[in-house]
């Protein structure tokens, strides 16, 4: 269990996160070390699947479905490579395990092991508990000072900063399609990507994020962290048909029905709002006072953040009207982001400061047009999501 660390874990942390690093954890117990198993947590299944290096959820049960990959131990003077076997036993409902070779030679009970990817599909393990180790760990020259520095760093964020400033030096260029979308993809086409309708990151791994900029410099809109869908096998409200029903409103422009508005820890004009269940584990769409419309599993959101923002770039375009109406942008800032601190998601939610958006309108047909359920955020509480964010002006 990680409240058995014979260290704080919240120090461990935040030192990781001033290096732009991710990490899993888990603490080996006297049990656990004499029958050389360890429990999965649910930090070490999201982190192994977000990193693509394993799927507890798809492992089947028994033995014979053992997987195992390399990972390496990290010592004060070397890197010492070991196998970890990840695999579901037939007993205890098949519960995530995981074992790595000779661990007692390297761990005591209570110690924290951190499981960081130092690059693309290598994993590395570091006792934070050995103050030995841990503090090599500014010593560039050390095997941990090196990891962190070159965890720390991303050649294709390189290549990508590198063509938006091609693209800032163009100046202001005329908007490729009109209305809120119009930014993004403007941007996007200047770089060379190609619009579709897939939810994977735009740029080899890494996310883009395109906002204009008001005269006083602030960002006019909230940035989208992801879209998820409702939990429909649960919630009361079944389909987007169902809450465009309940909840919409004729619109007096178009005199269609639809249902545009964000939810927050607060009622809005419908009654609408967001909060956590008592157990803090579902996030719940509630119409006031008490009364639950659709709902979404945190741990599912938490995913949904993890896996769309592991590497984001949110670029700020300076705007302003042609001659003709037409909207120009100059793409002048971006801020780089990387491994999203997904443990704060839940109590953003329940601040206020994560909102939710409905998108729903009556299609002439009768049936209903669902742009998404959109998970948003100010530009400037990105340092509460995100360890911290490096600025770039793109002009220099």
């Amino acid at each position: 269990m990680i409240s058995q660390s014979d260290v704080d874990i919240t120090l461990v942390a935040a030192e990781f996160a001033r290096y732009g690093v991710e990490a899993a954890y888990f603490v080996p117990t006297p049990t656990g070390l004499t029958k050389s198993i360890i429990d999965a947590t649910y930090s070490v299944r999201r982190f192994l699947m977000t990193n693509k290096l394993h799927s507890f959820d798809m492992q089947e049960m028994g033995p014979e479905h053992r997987a195992s990959i390399g990972v390496d131990l990290v010592h004060a003077d070397r890197f010492d490579l070991r196998q970890m076997s990840l695999y579901r036993p037939l007993t205890k409902s098949g519960d995530p395990r995981l074992w790595i070779s000779r661990l007692a030679d390297y761990a005591q009970p209570g110690n924290l092991i951190a499981l960081v990817e130092s690059r693309p599909g290598r994993l590395t393990a570091i006792n934070c508990s050995d103050p030995v180790i841990w503090g090599t760990r500014t010593d560039p020259a050390s095997p941990l000072g090196s990891l962190l520095t070159l965890a720390g760093r991303s050649s294709v964020a390189d290549e990508l900063l590198a063509k938006l400033r091609d693209v800032c030096r163009l100046g202001y260029v005329r908007s490729l399609r009109s209305g809120p979308t119009g930014v993004g993809y403007t941007l996007e086409t200047h770089l060379g990507i190609k619009a579709n309708s897939s939810k994977a990151p735009d740029y080899q791994g890494i996310e883009i994020k395109s906002s204009r900029v008001a005269d006083q410099g602030k960002a006019r809109t909230r940035s989208t962290l992801f879209s998820k869908t409702p939990d429909w096998k649960v919630g009361p409200l079944r389909s987007g048909n169902a809450i465009l029903e309940r909840f919409g409103y004729i619109d007096a422009i178009s005199g269609r029905k639809q249902l545009y508005c964000s939810l927050s820890n607060k009622p809005n004009t419908q009654g609408l709002f967001l909060r956590l269940n008592g157990s803090q584990t579902v996030v719940e769409a509630v119409c006031a006072p008490n009364d639950v419309a659709v709902v979404w599993g945190l741990e599912v959101l938490e995913e949904a953040l993890a896996v769309k923002h592991r590497e984001t770039f949110w670029v700020k375009a300076a705007k302003r009207i042609a001659i003709d109406g037409t909207e120009e942008f100059r793409f002048d800032t971006v801020v780089h982001t990387r491994r999203p601190l997904v443990a704060n998601l839940g109590l953003l939610i329940g601040s206020g400061t994560v909102e939710m958006d409905f998108t729903l309108s009556k299609k002439p047909s009768g049936g209903t047009r669902d742009h998404g359920y959109l998970f948003k955020l100010w530009p400037k509480d990105l340092e509460l999501l995100f360890p911290p964010p490096k600025s770039y002006d793109l002009t220099a």
